[in-house]
This record gives C-alpha cells, structure tokens and sequence, in this order.
C-alpha cells in the first residue's frame, strides 16, 4: 500500500486506546472486539486469529493463596477473588481482558488491583510480582515466557490459571 504513509509507534495500553478512539487512519491487530470498543474503533470483519484466553498468573510458591477461589476445573473464579480483597491482582491499564472480565473488574473497583501504565506494563508487572509486591497478576499465556526472561525470573515459576467467568478461548481483531 504505497499510496498510504506507515508509521509504527509502541504505546502503553491506554495511549493505544486514545488514539484509536480519536485518529481514524490508526490501526492496531490484535484486539478484543468488545462492545465499548466497537462504538468508536473499526475491526476487520474477521478474527485475525484466536488465542487462549487470558488468566491469573502466580508464583508456583504463593499458588497455594489462590486456592480458596477455584472452582473443581482449577479456575480461579475472579470475582469472588476480588470481592474478597485479600489477593492484590496487578493488571495493564487499558488493556481489555474481554466484555465479562471488564465488567467484573469495573465492579470490583481499584480496592486490591494494580493498574501499570508503562510501555512493557506486562513485564514490569512480572518484576512486582517475583519481589512480593502483587501476589497475582492478569496476562497473556503467549506473553509470559518472554516477559519472565526480561524480568530474570525462572519462568517455570509463574503458573498459569484460568478465569473461570471466561471462556478459554478468545478471538482476537
């Protein structure tokens, strides 16, 4: 597409979401097409692709905290999690984690999560996590070797569980 001037730009979450909102020849692959987001950015009329869905990452030592929120599969049900409040849950700012994941953390307010807006929220969110200062945090599966290389951290530490409101796999626009 000579016609067009291709510029590429690496944005915290919610900067990328401004821009999307405001700037109609702005283009991101690789979202969640939720119904918030299709009121002011534009999706392919396709999935690009699909992935499995996102989940609650933890320390293979601090595992064990999570268990009074599983249900019998080994989900972790988010928002008897988050109503509770004892579990500090670290998450992107701006980044959806799909329309009923969203719903339950707008419900559950800001009293035990940690939003990080930074360029590699994701990673900075491993680094809190391996030093104590969350004892939980959302990711991506496809995301997390990496980031545990980037914060020096075993990544067979960082344990995988499902969210049990969601199902287990996500279309991504």
């Amino acid at each position: 597409l000579s016609e067009f001037r291709h510029t590429t730009a690496f944005l915290p979450f919610e900067r990328r979401n401004r821009t999307l909102s405001t700037d109609e020849s702005t283009c991101a692959p690789g979202v969640l097409k939720t119904s918030s987001r299709e009121s002011s950015w534009r999706f392919s009329s396709k999935p690009v692709f699909h992935i499995l869905a996102s989940g609650i990452y933890v320390l293979s030592e601090h595992q064990e905290a999570l268990k009074p929120y599983m249900n019998a599969a080994g989900a972790v049900e988010l928002g008897r999690l988050l109503s509770d409040g004892r579990i500090k849950l670290g998450m992107a700012l701006g980044r959806s984690a799909g329309a009923t994941i969203d719903q339950i953390i707008a419900q559950a307010g800001d009293k035990n999560i940690v939003h990080i807006a930074t360029q590699q929220p994701t990673e900075n969110l491993v680094r809190m996590l391996a030093v104590g200062r969350l004892d939980a945090m959302h990711g991506q599966p496809f995301e997390m070797p990496l980031m545990a290389r980037m914060a020096n951290l075993d990544e067979q530490r960082l344990i995988y569980l499902p969210i049990a409101e969601q199902e287990p796999v996500q279309q991504i626009f």
